[in-house]
């Protein structure tokens, strides 16, 4: 018998803990195919990096479209109480507000093109070739990390 599917393995995982394991190595698994290929990028010359490149993409396209099913099953399998409904639900909200600690009067970048019917990509792009449309326009911290964001006042006009 070849390879079974993350859906055939949860399927055949009766118990939660076996479910539990059946996902923990899926997704130690995930982990270790992609630090490999990256590792392997580190390495590449110009074609191999386009191979391997390929192939990272491959991976990660096949786990994400896995992702939701395997949710969706252990979840179905496995309902959760109303304790872990809340749990979850607070965490989310916590999550989130920390996302919007803007200065009093300012929104994301994102939020303001939206607002005025533009592209996010086309909002950014302008605070950052031409930050002097905006002068009011700052960067903060982004609390996901990562790259600092744009943030605007909320009553900012778009500039053409």
């Amino acid at each position: 018998m070849g390879h079974k599917s993350i859906s055939q393995r949860l399927d055949r995982a009766k118990t939660t803990e076996a479910k539990i394991s059946t996902l923990v190595s899926w997704s130690k698994n995930w982990e270790h195919e992609t630090m490999e290929l990256i590792s392997r990028l580190e390495t590449s010359d110009h074609d191999q990096l386009c191979i391997v490149t390929g192939q990272l993409k491959a991976v990660c396209q096949k786990h994400f479209t896995a992702l939701p099913r395997v949710l969706t099953r252990f979840v179905e399998d496995d309902p959760v109480d109303d304790v872990g409904v809340v749990e979850v639900v607070e965490a989310v909200d916590v999550v989130e507000q920390k996302l919007h600690d803007l200065p009093e009067g300012y929104i994301t970048a994102r939020e303001w093109a939206i607002k005025n019917g533009k592209s996010p990509r086309r909002g950014q792009k302008i605070l950052t070739e031409t930050p002097e449309f905006i002068p009011a326009a700052i960067k903060v911290r982004n609390p996901r990390g990562g790259v600092d964001i744009w943030a605007v006042p909320k009553d900012t006009v778009w500039p053409f």
